[in-house]
């Protein structure tokens, strides 16, 4: 059973956290996954940076941190991860798509559904396009899923 990823790119800075500001508020919010959606930016130097204070992993889902992880492993400086997720079976067009529309002035929401969550993708992706952006999709397989918590761990350490 694959989950979601789902992303969406923006071409100012604030639309992404104002994004993940209306998915909080919206009346079917428990469906749609604020806590996991995650608004990136990029500065004028290049670097990545996530606008919102992340809970605390014990307050958190399992799961909360993949979407951390795996801007951390995109962003990164190493290849070698991108291409572990890749031989998971992550949609490699789909890792560089994230990688290269993110550029600097624009913003992303990154937004992980598992599927036996309570949050619906088909509710997020309909209120997402509510935002004037460019939306992406793809799936997460449990092994790609293994590999990003794995990661995950090591960087715990």
């Amino acid at each position: 059973m694959n989950n979601d990823l789902i992303m969406m790119v923006f071409d100012k800075q604030q639309d992404a956290r104002k994004a993940r500001g209306a998915l909080e508020i919206m009346r079917n919010s428990p469906f749609l996954g604020a806590t996991n959606a995650l608004p990136l930016t990029r500065d004028s130097a290049g670097n990545v940076v996530v606008q919102i204070e992340r809970l605390p992993q014990d307050q958190t889902g399992p799961d909360s941190c993949i979407p951390d992880q795996l801007v951390n492993t995109i962003f990164g400086e190493s290849e070698d991860e991108i291409q572990k997720l890749v031989a998971a079976g992550l949609d490699e067009k789909f890792a560089q798509m994230i990688k290269t529309a993110l550029d600097p002035g624009r913003s992303m929401i990154l937004t992980y559904v598992r599927q036996e969550s309570t949050v619906d993708a088909q509710l997020v992706l309909e209120a997402l396009t509510q935002f004037d952006g460019r939306l992406y999709l793809t799936t997460i397989t449990p092994q790609v899923e293994r590999v990003i918590l794995e990661a995950a761990q090591k960087e715990a350490k």
